[in-house]
């Protein structure tokens, strides 16, 4: 829950910076839960190359609904976590008294890690399809 609160404070961090103050608590919880949407569908392609034949569970249309009612779920969560009755004030001032706990660096590390997964998997199912592996 630490890593999702740093997250949340290094994104807000970002759109004060980006210049969109007035929505930066709105657009960091949509900026992680899109995060989240990406590392689901790379994961997908991961199911998909691991069971090529499929399997009776594991369908590509289950999983979509899966992921889209897993994504409004930790939507709903961040919010009433976060913006509820403003409690990422509160969040912030325990972040900004602990000097040591800003870690930059995987706020960064954490949207570049899902993409290269959501594109390893595309790529890899795209060479199975041609049978090239």
């Amino acid at each position: 829950m630490k890593q999702i609160k740093l997250l949340f404070y290094n994104y807000y961090r970002f759109q004060i910076y980006v210049g969109n103050r007035d929505i930066a608590p709105f657009m960091s919880i949509l900026l992680i839960v899109f995060i989240f949407i990406i590392y689901m569908g790379g994961l997908n392609f991961l199911f998909t190359i691991l069971f090529p034949k499929g399997m009776p569970f594991l369908n590509f249309k289950m999983i979509w609904y899966f992921t889209c009612f897993l994504s409004l779920f930790f939507f709903i969560f961040l919010y009433f976590k976060f913006l509820y009755r403003e409690k990422y004030k509160i969040i912030f001032k325990e972040i900004e008294d602990n000097k040591s706990s800003k870690n930059k660096a995987f706020a960064i590390i954490f949207p570049v890690i899902g993409f290269v997964v959501f594109n390893l998997g595309w790529i890899l199912k795209m060479l199975q399809n041609q049978g090239k592996w």
